[in-house]
């Protein structure tokens, strides 16, 4: 079984402000909720308009700021520009394939984006804590599991796989 390592590969700098103590499950599903829509497609006020409802719908409006939520999508967004050319973006695109154990393994990956060079996987976290780098660890299979299902559906390499931390302000690669 090989080893793999994480990285901090890009720190935002800003962290996405909390505000009291929200049901972390609940929060996470609300600031996913937001990464699962094409805002990009969106003029500025729209997008703060959608996170508005977004946390709204999950009861998160007074945990985190609509505003603070967009400047994230927008840091994501621009990674992802400078990071990769010529690419094309695909939001929650699932999985199924069956492993070597003979277990039918299903998902959804949360971002998979397509370059000529190869796929990347991106996956979102809502960790809030200090030591993601040991925290995240255990989504290393996850990763891996991604990675052989798009290289066996496709027949293509993935060439990167990311964890994104929008509350952290991080995106951490997996590094074989």
């Amino acid at each position: 079984n090989k080893e793999y390592e994480l990285k901090v590969i890009e720190v935002f700098g800003q962290r996405i402000k909390i505000t009291g103590s929200p049901e972390t499950n609940i929060l996470g599903n609300a600031i996913h909720s937001y990464f699962a829509v094409d805002y990009d497609c969106l003029a500025s006020d729209d997008q703060t308009n959608l996170a508005r409802i977004i946390l709204k719908n999950w009861s998160m409006e007074s945990s985190i700021d609509p505003a603070d939520l967009v400047e994230a999508g927008q840091r994501l967004s621009a990674f992802i520009e400078k990071s990769y050319k010529d690419y094309k973006a695909y939001k929650e695109w699932p999985i199924s394939m069956r492993n070597e154990e003979g277990q039918i393994v299903q998902g959804w990956i949360d971002l998979l984006v397509d370059t000529p060079a190869g796929f990347v996987i991106i996956d979102h976290k809502d960790y809030p804590g200090k030591d993601v780098l040991d925290r995240m660890k255990k989504y290393v299979p996850q990763l891996r599991t991604y990675k052989e299902s798009v290289e066996k559906a496709t027949g293509r390499p993935v060439i990167d796989m990311l964890l994104h931390l929008p509350i952290s302000g991080l995106i951490l690669r997996l590094l074989p």
